[in-house]
């Protein structure tokens, strides 16, 4: 289990981890929003790599130091996008070189052999078995056209505005997880590293840099080891600066919240998520509206059962909400535990979040 975590990490570049739950279920950990997620509610493409982590772990136990097995996937990348697909062929790449493991990839897909190539840099041996089996026949070009995902801009002759633009950068919801902010608040000072580590490393995100960092390969992707203290730094000042922001707002509210509170029926599910997402998961706000009528027969009893779990489950909070000020100073106070600590820049990161916050 310890192994398949570490490939599971390795295959999603630090986006999810791996839980066994109470029950023996297996779930992943959304580093990014920091949720669990069972199988069910993963893409396609990530269940798929969590299950390969899995049965490459089992494997690896199986052959208890022996002689290397080999390893037949069947059709088992042609529901990945073109983006995890270059993901999985490099692990599989990886996997074949550290491990002298021989890996057989089979495929109805013709054109999978130009992607394998495009995305690792190695042209891998092809058997053709309808060559094999029947005369050979050309094929039209368009069977091995390649549809490539757009290449990411350089930030050369950037400014970090135009580049974040540029990037599409979501603006920064401290009622989120702080592990979803994206990569661009830490590395706004330093473009250059933030292009490589999402081009690389596709890294794009607080909590995927954490996993990073805490990982072997931070020496390789951030080669100033100076600069990595920095970084482990501004990611704890996010959390705490978000700890603060959340003062006297509550944690947000969607619709796993709603199912969980047994205030809202089937019926109305679906209109109060909607009304949720619409005030930004504030729950105070959402029973107000509740309370005007914003989900018609809606009853007011059942409004009461909800504000009552919203208060209890800590989605709504009575505290005083903090001014930027405030927040600033308090954020600073609690980081200069670590003493090390640069005020200076942990003052440029405050400034960096409070100028993006929703």
């Amino acid at each position: 289990l310890k192994r398949a975590q570490e490939l599971f990490r390795s295959i999603t570049h630090g986006a999810f981890d791996l839980q066994l739950e109470n029950d023996g279920r297996f779930t992943a950990r959304d580093i990014r929003q920091s949720a669990q997620r069972g199988l069910e509610q993963l893409s396609s493409g990530t269940r798929m790599q969590l299950l390969l982590a899995l049965r490459l772990a089992w494997i690896e136990a199986q052959e208890q130091g022996g002689e290397t097995l080999p390893l037949f996937l069947d059709e088992a990348l042609t529901t990945s996008d073109e983006a995890r697909f270059a993901v999985m062929a490099d692990s599989l790449e990886r996997l074949a070189d550290m491990e002298g493991r021989q890996v057989f990839y089979l495929s109805a897909r013709r054109h999978e052999a130009a992607l394998w190539k495009q995305s690792t840099g190695n042209e891998p041996p092809v058997i053709d078995l309808a060559e094999t089996r029947f005369p050979r026949e050309a094929h039209p070009p368009q069977d091995y056209d390649i549809v490539l995902p757009p290449s990411l801009p350089s930030p050369e002759g950037r400014d970090p505005e135009t580049y974040a633009s540029v990037l599409g950068v979501p603006l920064v919801s401290p009622r989120l997880e702080p592990g979803a902010i994206h990569l661009f608040y830490l590395l706004r000072d330093n473009l250059d590293l933030l292009y490589e580590l999402i081009k690389e490393w596709r890294i794009t995100s607080l909590g995927q840099l954490e996993t990073l960092l805490g990982s072997n390969a931070v020496s390789a992707a951030v080669t100033d080891t100076g600069f990595r203290d920095r970084l482990r730094q501004r990611c704890g000042v996010v959390h705490i600066w978000t700890t603060f922001w959340r003062q006297g707002r509550g944690r947000p509210v969607d619709r796993i919240a709603l199912e969980q509170s047994g205030a809202v029926s089937e019926t109305f599910i679906d209109r109060v998520a909607d009304l949720s997402e619409e005030v930004k998961g504030d729950g105070a706000v959402l029973v107000q509206a509740l309370r005007d009528g914003r989900a018609p027969r809606f009853q007011s009893g059942k409004i009461e059962e909800l504000e009552r779990w919203l208060a209890d489950e800590g989605y709504t909070d009575e505290e005083e909400i903090l001014s930027a000020e405030e927040r600033q100073r308090l954020t600073l106070q609690q980081s200069m535990f670590d003493t090390g600590a640069d005020v200076e820049d942990l003052n440029r990161v405050i400034t960096w979040l409070e100028s993006a916050t929703l």
